[in-house]
């Protein structure tokens, strides 16, 4: 291979990592790592490919995806849905149609611990 391809694509790459650092921070801290890590990968090959001119646009279509695609917060549909699942097997604890251990197995379930 040509000198100046080798350097190119060497120079692209590290800029690609640079920029990929965007998604990967903003995908780390909306708790949505799988989406961190393909950003900060596909910035890097896409900076090796054509430099910045393509890294920046990946990173963000990447940082688009992962504000659309956020965790569940307080307050939010699903977390709502969650309380009242968790408080409806507290019910069923308290009549005494769960036992403690069915009860804290089905609650861990539930909040995916």
């Amino acid at each position: 291979m040509d000198d100046a391809i080798v350097m190119g694509l060497i120079f692209g790459g590290v800029a690609g990592l640079i920029v990929g650092a965007a998604p990967m921070v903003y995908g780390m801290t909306r708790q949505r790592p799988a989406l961190a890590f393909g950003g900060f990968a596909a910035c890097a090959v896409s900076g090796a490919v054509l430099g910045l001119l393509l890294a920046v646009p990946v990173a963000g279509v990447f940082c688009y995806l992962i504000s659309k695609s956020a965790a569940p917060t307080l307050g939010s549909p699903q977390h709502a849905n969650l309380d009242a699942r968790i408080a409806e097997l507290a019910r069923l604890h308290d009549e005494g149609h769960l036992s403690d251990e069915e009860y804290a197995r089905a609650k861990a379930k539930l909040i995916g611990a």
